[in-house]
């Protein structure tokens, strides 16, 4: 994996996507800095070398196993890269061909209506290899909803995301991480893997990628484990990701990528 192919995609990815200045400006400042940044920001997890950040350790789930995943159970080390809100037709694309370029696989949580809207990156996702759960349909506050209102939004957007893969998968995020108790039951009664996280990056609040880059940094140094959360569409979090990514591969991260089935590799604990 050649980190200057990235760089030069990302140069003109964001050229073509009224980002050029302030995107262009920030590659040129991380591709000089971000080794001593990750270096200050970052210490080294283990011993673990690789030529790229993957491959992922499959870790099979089921709800017998775990109904709320958080990331603390995971051991030192280990992450998994998680993507909410897609998909976009633009940055969903190039977070996959950043992940490729790394040889490694994401679990993302896309938001139905826009599943409607782009069938298509939903599916070249996929068959790239990302894991595609649900994260509602319009993406509401569930606390706010009626049982019913909200019920209605789970549904509608397994039923989508299952129509355009020809394939369900049972793995949910809240929005907000926001649940009431009768939607955690709803969701535990029809076998939903419901996923949180214990490493956020803050990608929809932290605009300058730099900036980003180095919380995200910190953020995963204070715990060392867990599931990243970042989101698919904002440009800030697709400049960066190659830059983090890197540099968890350089401090001995090992990644890990959800699948549903029977098997696992981890014993899980149900929360």
């Amino acid at each position: 994996m050649a980190l200057r192919v990235v760089f030069s995609f990302l140069v003109v990815a964001f050229s073509t996507t009224g980002w050029a200045q302030g995107g262009s400006s920030a590659i040129d400042f991380l591709n000089a800095n971000y080794v001593s940044i990750a270096q200050s920001e970052l210490r080294r997890c283990s011993n673990r070398t690789s030529p790229t950040l993957g491959p992922e350790l499959a870790t099979y789930v089921t709800v017998a196993q775990a109904k709320v995943i958080t990331g603390n159970f995971l051991p030192h080390c280990e992450v998994a890269l998680t993507f909410d809100d897609g998909p976009h037709p633009v940055y969903g694309p190039q977070i996959v061909k950043i992940l490729q370029a790394q040889n490694v696989h994401a679990n993302f949580f896309q938001v139905g209506e826009n599943v409607a809207r782009y069938p298509n990156v939903t599916l070249m996702e996929y068959h790239a290899g990302e894991v595609i759960g649900t994260h509602t349909w319009s993406h509401p506050d569930l606390q706010r909803l009626t049982f019913a209102q909200g019920s209605q939004q789970i549904e509608k957007a397994f039923d989508e995301v299952t129509q355009i893969l020809h394939v369900y998968t049972p793995f949910f995020r809240y929005p907000y991480g926001a649940s009431t108790p009768e939607i955690r039951a709803y969701l535990a009664h029809f076998g939903r893997v419901t996923f949180f996280w214990n490493v956020d990056t803050l990608d929809w609040k932290i605009h300058d990628p730099v900036q980003l880059y180095r919380y995200a940094l910190t953020q995963v140094d204070q715990v060392q484990r867990g599931i990243i959360l970042m989101h698919e569409i904002h440009p800030q979090t697709v400049i960066m990701l190659p830059y983090l990514l890197d540099a968890l591969r350089r401090a001995g991260y090992q990644p890990i990528l959800f699948k549903p089935g029977q098997q696992t590799a981890l014993t899980l604990h149900a929360s």
